[in-house]
């Protein structure tokens, strides 16, 4: 695939300054993020959460999100929440530095999202010894994650009786995503044929972004990130 071919295929998700399909454009902002946040050093992963109704395009925006720096599949920054401590810890290693996908939110039980969400927060992997006792080094990380939920995260682990992790707000972000109208018909079809087209052209995005931050320098970055 080709930065051109990537680019033409998320286009429709700003037409009309995105209306209606906000879920998408945010999608693909949410992309090039991660790259930002590696940029600066950013230790852990901070936390985008679509919740809402069913058919608002939650799946599809993750998709286009995990696009923008990978291959939109579980080979690349596209994954399920149901994994294992240690297959959670591999993926965020080894995708440090850019956006990854989590999608499969309501399958996923309130234990595993409180480790998953400790080990993002914290940027760094469980402690464990190895076989002469000594703690092994551990795994660090950091980017950008988007996940997608039926509802917002803090509920869900309010309703599970498990306690927010320190810093769990200034951590993820849930947006409410009900109010975005489903599409249908011919519109629906022509967005998800431009969008398929991410299957094929993926992973280009991260260059032109990290050019952009090279050129005005980590510093100035790092200012503007924490204006926000």
């Amino acid at each position: 695939g080709t930065l051109d071919g990537w680019t033409t295929a998320v286009a429709p998700a700003f037409e009309g300054e995105a209306k209606g399909r906000e879920q998408f454009a945010l999608g693909i902002m949410a992309g090039c993020a991660g790259i930002v946040a590696g940029f600066v050093g950013m230790s852990g992963f901070p936390i985008l959460n679509l919740h809402g109704d069913t058919s608002r395009g939650k799946s599809t925006s993750l998709m286009l999100a995990a696009s923008a720096c990978g291959a939109p599949n579980q080979k690349g920054a596209y994954h399920s929440l149901r994994k294992t401590d240690n297959g959670m810890e591999s993926i965020l290693a080894a995708r440090s530095g850019i956006t990854i996908a989590f999608d499969e939110g309501k399958t996923t039980n309130a234990d595993a999202l409180d480790n998953v969400i400790w080990m993002m927060a914290h940027g760094v992997g469980k402690t464990r010894a190895t076989v002469t006792g000594e703690s092994r080094v551990e795994k660090e990380f950091g980017g950008f994650a988007m996940t997608a939920n039926e509802i917002p995260l803090g509920q869900m682990m309010t309703q599970a009786k498990k306690s927010q992790p320190g810093g769990f707000y200034a951590r993820v972000c849930d947006v409410d995503v009900s109010g975005v109208p489903e599409l249908v018909g011919l519109e629906k079809d022509r967005l998800f044929a431009a969008f398929a087209e991410t299957k094929l052209h993926y992973g280009h995005a991260w260059e032109p972004v990290a050019r952009h931050l090279q050129s005005v320098g980590v510093e100035h970055v790092a200012t503007a990130l924490d204006r926000l």
